[in-house]
């Protein structure tokens, strides 16, 4: 939801637009502990805080992939069990990337 904002946005205006209606302490409380992670940039002064990812959502997507290969007993087992998973496409995207030194 923070990727498709116009910008930061106030703890209660994310309240707002969550499918699941929460208490505004709820929301606070986890989008504070998204912060302390460093998953979210505050901005603004206190009782005025506004968020924003720390990364893009690629950026976020690529970090978790590295971290459950970093906690894999087996990385190999786990990137080629991945990549057999993937679509001929994004197959044929992946060589292309290697290809030419990892550029999309």
């Amino acid at each position: 939801m923070l990727w498709a904002a116009d910008g930061p946005m106030p703890v209660a205006a994310i309240r707002d637009r969550l499918e699941t209606p929460l208490a505004h302490t709820s929301v606070a409380t986890v989008v504070s502990r998204l912060h302390a992670k460093g998953m979210l940039h505050r901005l603004g002064k206190e009782r005025q805080y506004e968020y924003e990812p720390a990364w893009g959502e690629s950026q976020l997507a690529a970090r978790k992939m590295g971290e459950v290969l970093a906690s894999a007993s087996d990385p190999r087992q786990v990137l080629a069990g991945f990549v057999g998973s993937l679509p001929q496409r994004d197959v044929k995207l992946l060589r292309q990337m290697l290809g030419d030194g990892g550029r999309p």
